[in-house]
């Protein structure tokens, strides 16, 4: 694992352009983490460490709080995984 994954693989950077391709979402940095992901109107954030956030446990489920998608959680990790922007409605 590199400084540039989280701990279930996945590259940062490609999880981070998927998640600014959900509508309302702010990306900062942060005191304690690598990034802090938050979306306007939601009290809760997502921070995302590399080497300590796992995406499948951790970012999936803010994600499906979030944007309030139905669907199964593998299409929101596969997303993450590839870069592309999460499909939710």
């Amino acid at each position: 694992m590199s400084k540039n994954e989280t701990t279930d693989g996945l590259k940062i950077k490609k999880v981070m352009r998927s998640l600014e391709s959900i509508d309302d979402i702010v990306v900062r940095s942060g005191k304690n983490h690598d990034f802090v992901v938050v979306r306007k109107g939601y009290a809760r954030s997502c921070p995302i460490n590399a080497g300590s956030t796992n995406a499948k446990t951790m970012v999936v489920n803010w994600v499906k709080e979030v944007t309030d998608y139905n669907s199964n959680s593998r299409q929101i990790y596969n997303a993450l995984r590839s870069g592309r922007a999460i499909a939710y409605a």
